[in-house]
């Protein structure tokens, strides 16, 4: 009888442990697809790989436009992820609006449906404008950041982003930004209101990438909810 109820037991324990297997198994999957079908990236510039210097043609690739440009390029002074940045210098004494930097995307356009844009961005001391992202499309569209959103850059390194559909003030064209059709991307830096100093700011880890859908950004948390709640469980 002893024995008959030591089998049973043990049955019962090694069921057990084969249902939470099964379970554990189950989410795992569930977690790996959501994280398979969430943002994914679509472009990225860290500068990590380029030369450091200053001139035309640094960072690899970008256009620098506006008057008032001290100098542009990458340096390995400053970063957010090893081992450059980029940088700008812009003279508020003597540029008229500010200045801007962009590239030209990889393989003539990416698709940022549903996308948003981020970058690291810090600078030195002064008085200094705001910064915006900007895009263009294939029909000639040019978006920004409004006027009210721009960006105020500090003395320490900072995160900015924005969902693509927040570019809501157009430069040129007549129709609406293609987001599925971006041929450029980039960044302007606006004079100061006031005051003449001359600012270096440094960017890093320009990223484009596509926003999850809400259901999928859901299943993942639920996914990894899960999985505490049974490894808690077990533990206890």
């Amino acid at each position: 009888m002893e024995i008959d109820r030591w089998i049973d037991g043990g049955s019962r324990k090694r069921k057990g442990e084969v249902m939470r297997n099964i379970v554990l198994g189950l989410v795992s999957v569930v977690v790996c697809a959501a994280c398979a079908a969430q943002g994914a990236l679509i472009f990225e510039d860290n500068y990590d790989s380029e030369d450091t210097g200053s001139g035309v043609g640094y960072p690899d690739g970008y256009s620098f436009f506006g008057t008032g440009i001290d100098d542009r390029g990458v340096t390995a002074l400053e970063s957010v992820s090893p081992d450059n940045s980029g940088y700008l210098a812009l003279d508020n004494g003597v540029t008229a609006w500010g200045a801007g930097c962009w590239k030209a995307a990889a393989g003539g356009a990416v698709d940022l449906t549903e996308g948003s844009l981020s970058i690291y961005m810090k600078r030195t001391a002064g008085t200094a404008g705001g910064v915006a992202f900007k895009v263009w499309d294939g029909d000639g569209n040019e978006y920004r950041t409004a006027d009210e959103d721009l960006f105020s850059i500090s003395t320490d390194w900072t995160e900015f982003s924005q969902p693509l559909s927040a570019l809501t003030h157009q430069d040129a064209g007549s129709g609406a930004l293609d987001a599925a059709n971006i041929t450029q991307y980039g960044l302007i830096f606006y004079k100061a209101g006031s005051g003449t100093d001359a600012i270096t700011y440094y960017f890093d880890d320009y990223t484009g990438s596509t926003i999850p859908e809400p259901g999928v950004a859901m299943l993942l948390i639920g996914g990894i909810g899960t999985c505490l709640f049974l490894r808690r469980r077990k533990r206890a």
